[in-house]
């Protein structure tokens, strides 16, 4: 289904290139194919993974990473397949296809340019924090999904780097207009481009091959009402990696209501300044894993602050729902 716009050609020239993007690498097209059946043997996945030495390695130093706490070192594929799970090794090579590469210059074979007003390597930042948060608060909400939450969290935002690739200088002027009016620049990029950065991949979604529970999520983030476990997961990653201010995706504007609507599911105000007082080192880690450098984001936040900020955002003037970051660090 193209993507309706008000208009039609630049309909038609974002269609067009999102059909001429590379397609995804083998290994992540099989993982995909297969991680949907069932009684797979395992050697096959092993096999399959080494056909990749930089996926392999990169899987390997992903079960040893704090996200899965292990007790022992893992040191072969197999291992880490088993520690891993099949959706957890499918998660990995499709982030590794998806995630833009800034020293490359290039996202999705698209040329990136200065101009668009994107800082690649702080979207990186912020792309791993949501996608590690997320999946550590679905963990809590819907265990069964935690892996889907993560790679929602690696998808959400990727439609910002594809407008900018198609149009440098206009996706600079929506994202200082949403600066400027304090507001969320899908709204601006529906006005300038017809079509917002979620319904671009949620496109994506589709032309990969990536399940349909995934793609309605990845498409409607930026929508009112959604309060399935993992849109609740992914809206309030987004907040938290904004609130400590991990990398930047072009969005100022913190989501007030998201995070109440949150604290109204069966987590806490404690387990969310949990999460967020690890979250830096767990993204620092996490860029190793991808085999990017990150971004200097700003120094970790104390606890305390952490949880000055969730309390203040938390009770934030209900008839304003979005705050910012900056606003917040100002009220010290």
């Amino acid at each position: 289904m193209m993507i309706e716009l008000r208009e039609r050609r630049l309909g038609e020239d974002i269609e067009r290139a999102l059909h001429s993007l590379r397609p995804l690498p083998r290994v992540a097209r099989e993982l995909l194919t297969i991680s949907s059946t069932c009684d797979i043997p395992l050697q096959r996945i092993v096999d399959l993974i080494e056909y990749d030495p930089v996926l392999a390695a990169r899987i390997v130093r992903l079960a040893n990473s704090t996200f899965f706490g292990l007790r022992r070192r893992v040191s072969t594929i197999k291992d880490a397949v088993i520690v891993l799970g099949i959706q957890g090794v499918r998660n990995l090579a499709v982030g590794v296809a998806l995630l833009p590469d800034p020293d490359a210059n290039e996202v999705f074979g698209l040329k990136l340019s200065a101009a668009s007003g994107l800082n690649y390597y702080a979207f990186l930042d912020h792309t791993l924090a949501v996608a590690i948060t997320a999946r550590r608060i679905a963990t809590i909400l819907d265990p069964a999904n935690a892996d889907e939450a993560f790679l929602a969290g690696l998808i959400h935002d990727l439609g910002k780097p594809f407008l900018a690739a198609i149009d440098a200088e206009t996706y600079c002027q929506v994202l200082s207009a949403a600066a400027e009016r304090h507001c969320d620049p899908a709204v601006l990029e529906r006005e300038t481009f017809g079509c917002d950065h979620g319904e671009i991949a949620g496109r994506l979604c589709e032309l990969w091959g990536l399940p349909p529970s995934l793609t309605r999520v990845v498409r409607m983030h930026h929508e009112p009402g959604q309060n399935g476990p993992i849109d609740l997961a992914l809206a309030g990653a987004n907040v938290l990696a904004q609130l400590l201010e991990i990398g930047a995706s072009g969005n100022t504007c913190l989501d007030a209501a998201a995070l109440r609507a949150l604290l109204r599911s069966s987590l806490t105000l404690e387990q969310l300044n949990d999460l967020a007082s690890n979250l830096p080192a767990e993204v620092a880690e996490a860029c190793h894993v991808y085999g990017s450098c990150g971004s200097a984001f700003r120094p970790p936040l104390e606890s305390d602050e952490i949880r000055s900020r969730l309390e203040r955002l938390g009770e934030s003037d209900r008839s304003t729902p979005q705050a910012s970051a900056t606003a917040l660090r100002e009220e010290q």
